[in-house]
């Protein structure tokens, strides 16, 4: 009868670890870490000194001994694991911990690994093979130091491999950014390119415009003669107006009154001031100031523009910004793409009003003018 054969969980994980393994050290042998020269070279030399010393005899017919043969022999099959193993400590550590970001982990953990572990392996090996007299005399403390030696030499090797893998890692990206800048460069080529087509449809368009505005003119003169009718209809609406604006006059206006904690309060008449402006906001909740006539500041605490608009019914909400007192009006501009500029006393600079918002406030403007042209 066959039997069948079945492999046993055991058998998989065994199987899988010894093929983990064998995987990770064929990368670290084709890792830079590992250097055959220094493996291979190193112990054949170190081994054979460490036979031949004191070097009383340096004869080929010593060297070849069957004595000083197997002890150079030993000698190169411990420094070679040695190496080794510094090599691996020094490729597995710097896969988990780096020296920049974990110095002083990274620093303890190679110092275990890569200096105490291979001299406490070699001082065993010597105790349980040659006994304690001979740990113990005067020429192995000279081995001893040499070998404290050797292992510092070996770490600092696996750090410089370190660093020559970061130097490779930042030229890599900078040839990256490098060849970035170049794709970058290409683009604004590109751009520029463009832009150079723009401009030339642009000075089409303008030309085109030019011509245009040419053959609109007798237009334009109509237009101009339509406002000058509207001014003087306003001005006769200003001239209607003006008895309801001095009973208006004769009545109380609003005082704003400005307090601070443990002061007394600032009482502002509305013809006192000159303007309220939002300077900027903080969390979306506007910071407003009050200026008088005199310019003097004061920041005060009010939500919004609009509710001061409905209080002091007298002033202009010119802009989302920006409410003035009528008495401030000069006089006004209206410009061709149907917006205003308002000439004020407190700045010389014109204030530009919207299309929309002039809609909103042009027979407030024009009382204002009104009354300012008569004395009121």
């Amino acid at each position: 009868m066959n039997k069948k054969h079945s492999s046993s969980p055991q058998n998989w994980g065994l199987s899988f670890s010894v093929k983990r393994i064998f995987s990770r050290a064929l990368d670290f042998l084709r890792s830079p870490y590992y250097n055959w020269r220094i493996g291979l070279i190193w112990p054949m030399f170190l081994g054979y000194a460490y036979a031949m010393f004191p070097f009383e005899d340096m004869s080929l017919g010593y060297a070849i001994r069957p004595a000083v043969f197997a002890t150079a022999i030993e000698s190169m099959l411990i420094i070679a694991a040695i190496i080794c193993w510094i090599m691996f400590v020094s490729y597995t550590l710097d896969r988990r911990h780096d020296w920049h970001n974990q110095l002083s982990r990274r620093l303890v953990m190679q110092i275990c690994l890569g200096g105490l572990i291979p001299f406490s392996l070699l001082l065993i090996y010597l105790w349980r093979i040659y006994g304690l007299d001979m740990m113990l005399g005067d020429y192995m403390h000279f081995v001893y130091a040499l070998f404290l030696v050797f292992l510092v030499i070996l770490n600092r090797q696996g750090y410089i491999v370190y660093l020559l893998n970061k130097v490779a890692t930042l030229k890599s990206k900078l040839q990256s950014k490098e060849q970035e800048l170049l794709a970058a460069e290409e683009s604004v080529q590109e751009l520029m390119t463009e832009q150079r087509l723009a401009k030339q449809m642009d000075i089409g368009l303008r030309e085109q415009m030019e011509f245009m505005q040419l053959e609109n003119t007798g237009l334009r003169m109509q237009l101009e003669a339509f406002r000058e009718r509207e001014l003087v209809l306003v001005a006769d609406l200003a001239d209607r107006t003006a008895q309801l604006e001095n009973k208006l006059a004769a009545e109380p206006k609003e005082i704003y009154e400005l307090s601070y904690p443990e002061k007394e309060s600032l009482f502002f008449k509305q013809e006192e001031i000159a303007r309220f402006y939002i300077q900027d906001s903080i969390n979306k909740k506007p910071i407003i100031y009050l200026v008088t006539n005199t310019g003097e500041e004061f920041l005060i605490t009010e939500n919004s523009l609009t509710g001061l608009a409905l209080r002091f019914t007298e002033m202009i909400h010119v802009s989302r910004t920006l409410l003035i007192g009528a008495h401030t009006l000069l006089g006004l501009t209206k410009l061709k793409e149907g917006a205003v500029e308002l000439m004020v006393d407190y700045q010389d600079d014109p204030i530009t009003v919207a299309v929309e918002r002039w809609k909103k406030i042009e027979q407030q403007v024009a009382q204002a003018l009104a009354a300012r042209s008569k004395g009121i």
